[in-house]
């Protein structure tokens, strides 16, 4: 609950407490590792996260979540693609994984591959913006302007409480075609 109000470092506390009382509870270690990465705390997550795919190795949401986490900040790409592609064998259809593997392919440079995983993610879960922002990223990079931003665009009317959304779509606007 405490994290659902955003309180994480109330919540990374109780966690931290149930965990040292039961640390055989898989269910509160993914929780605190959860709340260890919205406080940028990259080694515990990694750690919890870790410990909890030691018993539990099929885990997808652990597996993306630590995935996409390290690779959103550039750490550990290949542990990182290693871990979305472990979860994606487990759930190939999942638009979130695929976005996350798209995610860490861009930050590997693999722009082309990026864009193929992304847009098949936004075909899977067209309502979420994160997938579209990416994917505004990606053809950011590639220069493909009028498809950025369309993509931020489109991210911007799904969450336009988003900070920064705007004003990407307004950085490529000057290149799309009049």
């Amino acid at each position: 609950g405490l994290a659902d109000m955003k309180q994480y470092d109330k919540a990374f506390d109780v966690l931290g407490g149930i965990v040292r009382a039961a640390p055989d509870n898989m269910d509160a270690l993914t929780q605190y590792g959860i709340v260890a990465e919205r406080l940028n705390k990259v080694a515990i997550m990694e750690q919890s996260f870790d410990t909890v795919l030691s018993t539990r190795p099929a885990d997808a949401m652990v597996l993306n979540y630590m995935g996409y986490a390290l690779a959103d900040r550039g750490l550990k790409l290949e542990k990182a693609r290693d871990c979305i592609t472990r979860a994606l064998a487990l759930d190939p259809d999942n638009g979130a994984y695929q976005d996350s593997m798209g995610w860490v392919l861009y930050k590997l440079g693999s722009y082309a591959d990026a864009l193929g995983s992304i847009r098949k993610a936004a075909g899977n879960s067209p309502y979420d913006a994160e997938i579209w922002q990416h994917l505004g990223a990606v053809y950011s990079v590639l220069g493909s302007t009028e498809a950025a931003w369309l993509s931020y665009r489109t991210a911007f009317m799904l969450e336009p409480e988003t900070p920064g959304l705007s004003d990407k779509a307004a950085a490529v606007f000057s290149g799309v075609p009049k």
